[in-house]
């Protein structure tokens, strides 16, 4: 028959291995900062040593290609930016998605014939300077995210995302700042 503060003090050991296994995944649930709030179309957006600027978002139901024309599943989306290195080595920036409303995230496509100034699928941008194009994605109609990133490791790339909004009328473009 076990003795009553034998068990006590079992309890008591697990409670606190318990409690303390809380307070580790508490602590390391809160390293992972907060993404801050989205950035609107046109805004500037630094990530790590990394600044994006999306100006231009145009839906589309074909691209005009060399061997004719091009449809998409959804609709293309083609989203124009500028994406500049302020590090002093070069940096790779990969193929980018968008997120729909609700959290459902598409590629950007690998490749867009048929749009003008595709970044391509090679983004090694030298150390102080600005590659500005375009990038393509085949998508439902409806408002996006673009997840910008900072081009490092991808396990632990740093993400921000940009709001892409959705319009039917003319090409949604916001002025890029003058330098």
């Amino acid at each position: 028959m076990p003795i009553p503060y034998a068990s006590g003090q079992q309890s008591s050991h697990a409670l606190r291995l318990l409690c303390a296994g809380l307070l580790l995944a508490a602590w390391g649930c809160s390293r992972l900062s907060p993404s801050p709030k989205p950035a609107p179309m046109g805004e500037r957006v630094s990530v790590g040593s990394v600044t994006y600027n999306v100006f231009q978002a145009d839906w589309r139901s074909d691209l005009e290609t060399s061997s004719g024309r091009r449809y998409p599943r959804h609709r293309f989306l083609v989203v124009r930016l500028s994406i500049t290195n302020g590090a002093g080595e070069n940096v790779n920036i990969p193929l980018l998605r968008v997120e729909d409303a609700s959290g459902k995230t598409y590629m950007e496509e690998d490749s867009a014939e048929g749009v003008e100034g595709w970044l391509g699928l090679l983004r090694i941008i030298p150390p102080a300077h600005t590659d500005e194009g375009t990038i393509l994605f085949d998508v439902p109609p409806g408002n996006y995210k673009l997840h910008v990133v900072d081009g490092g490791d991808l396990e632990q790339q740093k993400v921000r995302l940009v709001e892409i909004p959705y319009t039917i009328a003319a090409p949604v473009q916001v002025k890029p700042p003058a330098d």
